[in-house]
């Protein structure tokens, strides 16, 4: 832990900065580097609060606001940027509300799903009933050796709507492996999101 004259010396500022600058980007600095009610606390510095520190200096040298700091601080770092200061996440209480939009998202797909695959299983059952009617018409066709018209007409209704039964199977199939690579990505965004706040 650095004392804040130490931190001046490494960044080069006055000490009426280094206090603005921990008051205003405290949400990006460790708890140690904040000051307590009353602003009495002796505040202290990780090697990470000096690294942050450093960006937010050079980014209100490069003429940014302090809110595009804040943006700019909360954005990925480039891959290629070893200097840039290590972007923390973004506060407990925000990340909690990020966690539970996604839970609820996560709700409502699963529940989705379910909904989609019972409906594929009624259209199953429907296809097999169709199927076992086609073939009880068959059967009776050929017992009575008869083109009975009206008979014909119900054969090619039912086999219409078994190939129309088929069609939105094939449908809900396709709906279905949608509802489950967003079911998917939803988990991985939310095992992101949790890692994230750890390693960054």
């Amino acid at each position: 832990m650095l004392r804040p004259h130490e931190v001046r010396a490494q960044l080069a500022v006055s000490a009426s900065t280094l206090r603005a600058w921990s008051d205003e980007f405290k949400d990006y600095l460790s708890p140690a580097a904040r000051t307590s009610a009353g602003g009495h606390a002796h505040r202290r510095y990780t090697a990470g609060d000096v690294e942050v520190l450093k960006r937010i200096g050079q980014l209100l040298q490069s003429g940014h606001r302090c809110e595009e700091v804040k943006q700019l601080l909360r954005a990925p770092r480039p891959s290629g940027d070893r200097s840039a200061a290590l972007v923390r996440a973004p506060d407990a209480e925000h990340d909690r509300r990020h966690r539970n939009d996604l839970v609820e998202v996560l709700v409502e797909r699963e529940g989705q799903l379910r909904c989609s695959e019972e409906a594929r299983g009624r259209l199953r059952q429907l296809v097999e009933t169709l199927g076992e009617r086609a073939d009880g018409y068959k059967q009776q066709l050929e017992a009575e050796q008869a083109a009975h018209a009206e008979t014909r007409r119900v054969l090619r209704e039912v086999q219409r709507r078994l190939a129309e039964a088929e069609r939105q199977e094939e449908r809900l199939s396709e709906v279905n492996a949608g509802l489950h690579a967003q079911v998917k990505l939803l988990e991985r965004e939310m095992n992101a999101s949790v890692w994230r706040r750890f390693f960054r």
